[in-house]
C-alpha cells in the first residue's frame, strides 16, 4: 500500500492522519476482507478520518480476538457521528477482556444518564483491578455524589494478583485502585457527611507493617487532603495527633513522614477556610511540630501559629526560643503574621536580623501587579534580587513554604521566583513509590 504501509503490527494512532482516495479504497478492502485483527486496524484508521465504517463493525465486534474487539470499540467511538451508542457500551461492560471493560467504563461515564451512572458505579465490583480503577477515576472526574460511598469502599481495595501465593510467600498487595479512589475524593467540592465519616474511619483503621503492608501511606495521605477541604468539626481533632504520626517512609531521595506533612497542611487549610476551627486547636502538638527540625513539618506549623499570634502570641514566642529557630523560619512566621500580632514582631525581627533583604518586600504596602513592575522593583532592590535566588532550591526544607507564603501576597499569578503549587499536594517525600513490583508484572 502507498503512500504508507499498513502492517499487521501497526499502531493506528501512529498512522497518517490523512490519505488519498486509492489509500482509502485499499483500507476499505482490508476492512471487509482481511482477518479480524488486520481489518480492525483498517476500520479504526477509516473511522479517524470520518469515513463510513458502519458495515464493517458487526464482524469485528463479535470477533474472538481481543485486539479486534478493542479496536472496534475505539472505532465506534471515533466515528463521526459516533457509532457506539450506550447500548453497545453497556454490552462491552460484560466483555471477557478486562481492557475492553475498562475502556467501556470510561466511555460510558461521559455525559452519563442516571442508568449509565449506576452501571459505571457497579463496575466497582469487577474482578479486574484496572476496571475498578477506571470506575474510581470516572466517579471523581464526573464528581457524582451517588458514587461517593463507592469510593469509600474502594479505599480498602487490596489488589493482589499473585497467581501462586504458595510460591511467593508474603507477596504484597497493590494499591492502584485505592489510590485512584483517594484521588477521586479530592475532585469533589462537596463530600457529604456520611462520606467524611467513612474517610475518618478509614484513617483510624490502619495496619503498618514493613514486611507485609496491608495499608498504603499514599492512600491515607490522599484521603487527608480530600477531607481537609470540607467543613466538618471532626477534622481538626483528627489531624492534630497525626502531627506526630510514626509512619516513616524510606526512599531513594528523601525520607520522611508523609502523614505529618499532610496533617499540618490540612490543619492550615481548615483554619484558613474556617477560622472558627481555631477554638478546637490543641496547641502543644502544634508547638512541637513548629519546633521540629524537619522543615516540611515545621513550615506549615509555623504558618498556623503565626496566623493565631494576634490572640495567642505565647506559642509562637516559645518556638522562637527553640534551638531550631533560624532566620528563614522567623521570616516565614513574619510573612504570615496578622497586622494585629504586634506582641511577637520584635522577637521575630531579632531572630531574623535587622538588615535582612526580605524586609524590603514585607514593607511593601502594594505588590507589583505586572511582570514589568516586578522586574523594576527587583532592579531597585539588588540585595533582595540576590537573596531570592537562594530560596529557589530545596537546601532548606522551609524554602517551599516560604516561596508559597510570599507568592500568596501577590495578585495571581505570583512572580516566577515565588511560584509554588498547592503545597498540600506537592510537598511529598519522593520516597513514596508509585508502583509496586507486582503492579509492574501483573494485570
Amino acid at each position: 500500500m502507498r503512500p504508507f504501509e499498513l502492517s499487521r503490527d501497526a499502531d493506528p494512532n501512529e498512522l497518517p492522519k490523512s490519505f488519498d482516495l486509492p489509500t482509502r479504497d485499499a483500507l476499505q478492502i482490508l476492512a471487509a476482507e482481511a482477518d479480524d485483527d488486520f481489518a480492525a486496524r483498517a476500520v479504526l484508521v477509516l473511522a479517524r478520518q470520518g469515513e463510513a465504517v458502519t458495515s464493517f463493525l458487526p464482524r469485528i465486534r463479535g470477533s474472538a480476538s481481543r485486539r479486534a474487539r478493542e479496536w472496534a470499540l475505539f472505532a465506534g467511538l471515533l466515528a463521526k457521528p459516533p457509532l457506539m451508542d450506550r447500548r453497545d457500551l453497556k454490552s462491552a461492560l460484560a466483555d471477557p477482556e478486562f481492557r475492553i471493560r475498562r475502556n467501556a467504563t470510561l466511555a460510558l461515564s461521559w455525559n452519563a444518564d442516571a442508568y449509565s451512572k449506576q452501571l459505571v458505579i457497579g463496575m466497582s465490583n469487577d474482578p479486574s483491578a484496572p476496571v475498578r480503577e477506571a470506575c474510581a477515576e470516572a466517579i471523581g472526574r464526573e464528581a457524582w455524589p451517588e458514587g461517593q460511598q463507592t469510593l469509600v469502599k474502594l479505599l480498602r481495595d487490596r489488589r493482589d494478583k499473585n497467581p501462586s501465593p504458595g510460591i511467593f510467600v508474603g507477596s504484597r498487595p497493590d494499591f492502584h485502585v485505592a489510590r485512584a479512589a483517594a484521588d477521586a475524593m479530592t475532585k469533589f467540592t462537596s463530600l457529604d457527611r456520611k462520606t467524611i465519616t467513612g474517610g475518618l474511619e478509614f484513617l483510624k483503621q490502619r495496619e503498618v507493617n514493613r514486611w507485609y503492608p496491608r495499608d498504603d501511606v499514599e492512600v491515607h495521605r490522599g484521603v487527608m487532603i480530600a477531607l481537609s477541604r470540607h467543613n466538618d468539626e471532626r477534622l481538626v481533632p483528627t489531624f492534630l495527633p497525626m502531627l506526630a504520626d510514626d509512619w516513616y517512609v524510606e526512599g531513594d531521595k528523601y525520607s520522611g513522614y508523609p502523614l505529618r506533612y499532610a496533617a499540618a497542611w490540612g490543619l492550615h487549610r481548615q483554619l484558613n477556610d474556617f477560622p472558627e476551627r481555631a477554638s478546637l486547636l490543641d496547641l502543644e502538638p502544634l508547638i512541637a511540630a513548629a519546633k521540629h527540625d524537619d522543615g516540611r513539618l515545621a513550615g506549615p506549623s509555623l504558618i498556623l501559629l503565626a496566623g493565631i499570634a494576634h490572640s495567642a502570641p505565647e506559642p509562637l514566642l516559645q518556638v522562637c526560643g527553640a534551638p531550631t529557630m533560624t532566620p528563614v523560619r522567623a521570616l516565614l512566621a513574619l510573612a504570615n503574621l496578622p497586622d494585629e500580632a504586634t506582641a511577637v514582631v520584635t522577637t521575630l525581627r531579632e531572630c531574623l536580623g535587622s538588615d535582612h533583604p526580605a524586609l524590603a518586600l514585607l514593607a511593601m504596602s502594594e505588590m507589583p501587579t505586572t511582570v514589568e513592575k516586578w522586574d523594576e522593583w527587583l532592579a531597585e532592590n539588588p540585595r533582595f534580587a540576590a537573596w531570592v535566588k537562594t530560596i529557589s532550591g530545596e537546601h532548606d526544607q522551609i524554602n517551599p513554604a516560604l516561596r508559597w507564603s510570599f507568592g500568596s501576597r501577590f495578585p495571581s499569578p505570583p512572580p516566577k521566583e515565588f511560584f509554588s503549587a498547592d503545597l498540600q499536594t506537592s510537598l511529598v517525600p519522593r520516597s513514596i513509590k508509585s508502583l509496586t513490583t507486582w503492579s509492574m508484572f501483573n494485570e
